[in-house]
C-alpha cells in the first residue's frame, strides 16, 4: 500500500491508518482553538495550553510546535 509521507525540518512523517496513528511518538497541537468542539489540554513537555480535535490519536502525548521544533532540532544535529 503506498503512504503519504510528509517531511518536517528533516523529519519524517507517515500519514498512517487511526490504528497506526495510536502508536506515534507525539501529536503535535495548536495553540487557537477553531471549532467548538475543540480539546483543550496542556503540551505534554512544557505545560503550554494547547487544542487538538476530538478525533486525535488518544495514546500519543499531545506536544505544542514549539516543542516539536525543539525535538526536530535535537534530530538534525
Amino acid at each position: 500500500m503506498k503512504r503519504d509521507v510528509i517531511r518536517i525540518g528533516g523529519i519524517e512523517a507517515i500519514v498512517g491508518t487511526p490504528e497506526e496513528c495510536e502508536v506515534a511518538s507525539f501529536v503535535v497541537c495548536g495553540t487557537e482553538s477553531f471549532f467548538a468542539d475543540d480539546v483543550h489540554t496542556r503540551c505534554a513537555f512544557c505545560r503550554t495550553p494547547v487544542v487538538h480535535r476530538p478525533h486525535a490519536p488518544v495514546t500519543p502525548p499531545k506536544i505544542c510546535f514549539s516543542c516539536f521544533l525543539r525535538f526536530v532540532s535535537k534530530k538534525e544535529s
